[in-house]
């Protein structure tokens, strides 16, 4: 017995398998489209990570620098007198701005902290009120920065300066 294959069957054998090609090759393209939809959101969250890393790392570079710059301003280059020497130059300078005048100079033995020395100089300013705290500030407020330990104010004896204020002022330098 043949089992004989009619043309109308044939045709809808045919129609069958291109519907189920048809159908596969749908579904991969459809699959394909959505990868590649999910890959390309992947790449913009990447891209912008990579981004914002890159400017974490342009800002860490720009910190370093400037870490470096500042570490410089206070690693002791020089001895220790001449450290002095230049400290007291500087905070005459800020004197010469205003009325304050520098009665004493008392330099302190310089104090050994580890990894860093202080340099404390001890002054008898006399000058008004107003004009001996401007220079605190400008002396806490400068490039090198300068720090006020102790300060005491009295009645001056002279006529043009109401006050006498005793301070020690002190800078650090690394080693």
């Amino acid at each position: 017995m043949k089992f004989g294959v009619q043309p109308s069957q044939r045709r809808l054998v045919l129609i069958l398998i291109v519907l189920v090609a048809g159908y596969g090759i749908f579904s991969a393209g459809e699959y394909a489209w959505k990868s590649r939809q999910q890959l390309d959101e992947r790449i913009v969250r990447a891209e912008a990570a990579l981004a914002n890393a890159r400017q974490i790392l342009s800002r860490a570079q720009k910190n370093r620098t400037l870490d470096e710059q500042t570490a410089g301003l206070y690693q002791q280059r020089d001895s220790d007198e001449a450290v002095r020497s230049q400290m007291i130059q500087v905070l005459q300078g800020f004197v010469s701005q205003g009325t304050v005048r520098i009665v004493d100079v008392k330099p302190q033995p310089v104090r050994d902290r580890g990894f860093y020395k202080e340099f404390p100089i001890a002054f008898t300013l006399e000058g008004p009120f107003s004009d001996i705290m401007r220079f605190f500030y400008e002396a806490e407020n400068s490039s090198p920065k300068f720090r006020i330990q102790e300060f005491r104010f009295s009645q001056s004896r002279s006529a043009k300066a109401p006050l006498l204020c005793q301070t020690v002022v002190f800078r650090m330098m690394l080693k």
